[in-house]
């Protein structure tokens, strides 16, 4: 995932949880490293609704952190938040788009 031009890997566990109408709210934690070992970590939520039996489409932000103790690249990523849409198969593959706002 690249954020203000910044190559991040990322991390992430959600729990969702599934309403009658078929609709699933999730939220979770994650974190994100650089190649030169920086962290942040960061918060999301999301709804999902599954497209087909196969394909489910998420939306939903995330909010960054990182502690204070960098100075390096990653610390500019304090506070973005991060838009995204993601379309995962039954499989765990999956594709996501991000916009960024801070």
């Amino acid at each position: 995932m690249k954020l203000k031009d910044i190559d991040v890997t990322t991390n992430w566990t959600l729990q969702v949880t599934f309403g009658n109408n078929g609709i699933g709210y999730s939220q979770g934690n994650g974190s994100m490293y650089l190649d030169n070992k920086e962290v942040a970590s960061y918060a999301m939520s999301s709804i999902t609704k599954p497209n087909s039996p196969d394909i489910a489409s998420s939306r939903g932000i995330s909010r960054i952190r990182c502690s204070s103790s960098y100075d390096g690249k990653i610390s500019s990523l304090d506070g973005t938040a991060a838009v995204y849409e993601l379309e995962q198969d039954n499989e765990g593959n999956y594709t996501a788009k991000f916009w960024e706002g801070k």
